[in-house]
């Protein structure tokens, strides 16, 4: 199936949502939803490493190195399809829920850079699953400047306010919440304001 084969439906006009993009988990919602990151390539590493080794043990050029190294390709063919598999399906989801859906607007390309997590950020294909989502239904990209940061229950911008991954405990209010719901709550705000500036200019 191609992006292209699936028509934009609005089920509900005045349902919108925030959408935190994460490692741990592929995707946190604003309404405390979560998709699990199903991590692909992890489940085929060790047999990526098998077919690996069985094509550096063959002399290159020969036929059975050839033939090697077809198998080794068509294991990373089916591991990209079952990855587009799992995004078509996320992305219809969520397309046929909600009319709008306020995103991140990540630099893919430059978090891929970083070492530590260039693989498991390729491997979860966000920008794959943004383009899905643009296809279904209408998009909006916000600036993730401080999303993690700010506490949505009162506003306070707060670095030491995210005590880890998961937790978020705001150094002003108290308030308590899960960082990334926290997050996604935040993306939907700033979403729906950017919404009302743009109908305003438009209006104008």
């Amino acid at each position: 199936i191609q992006c292209s084969d699936v028509p934009k439906k609005f089920d509900n006009e005045n349902q919108v949502i925030g959408l935190d993009m994460g490692v741990s988990m592929f995707c946190i919602n604003s309404n405390g939803g979560f998709i699990a990151n199903p991590k692909h390539f992890k489940k085929y590493e060790r047999q990526l490493r098998i077919e690996n080794r069985s094509l550096a043990r063959k002399k290159k050029g020969s036929n059975s190195w050839k033939k090697q190294c077809k198998r080794l390709g068509l294991l990373h063919h089916k591991i990209g399809n079952v990855r587009k598999d799992f995004l078509h399906k996320q992305s219809t989801i969520i397309a046929k829920a909600n009319s709008t859906v306020y995103i991140e607007d990540l630099n893919v390309k430059g978090m891929s850079k970083n070492g530590n997590l260039a693989k498991h950020i390729l491997d979860a294909g966000w920008r794959t699953f943004r383009t899905m989502l643009e296809y279904k239904t209408h998009v909006i990209a916000i600036d993730p400047k401080y999303t993690s940061q700010t506490c949505n229950e009162c506003g306070e911008k707060d670095s030491k306010s995210r005590r880890s991954q998961s937790e978020f405990v705001c150094t002003n209010c108290g308030h308590i919440s899960n960082a990334d719901v926290n997050a996604a709550k935040n993306i939907l705000d700033k979403g729906i304001v950017l919404s009302r500036q743009r109908s305003s200019l438009e209006q104008a």
